[in-house]
């Protein structure tokens, strides 16, 4: 992983971010399968979506200048974004 870029794991949880985020985000599964996958307040989001590991539906989408959030129901998403000191590191919950 490059300087600058910033990654994290979600298991059944939410990833929130603030309005201030700029950039690319790529999300990744895990694992075999991750359900109830939610992108929120993206360029692209997703509603309700099942991702593999064959089925890059979460690379490349972009932060569009509100609030935003990644979500997983069940199962583990791996996420990377840009990160600045001026951006939030996110906030999982």
């Amino acid at each position: 992983m490059g300087e600058g870029t910033a990654a994290t794991a979600v298991t059944n949880g939410t990833l929130r971010f603030a309005a201030r985020e700029k950039g690319v985000i790529s999300v990744f599964c895990a694992g075999e399968a991750a359900a109830g996958v939610w992108l929120t307040g993206l360029k692209y989001p997703l509603e309700n979506a099942v991702l593999t590991c064959d089925m890059p539906l979460g690379v490349s989408n972009e932060f569009i200048g509100g609030e935003s959030a990644v979500t997983v129901g069940e199962g583990t998403l791996l996420a990377l974004w840009p990160y600045t000191p001026e951006q939030s590191f996110g906030e999982l919950i």
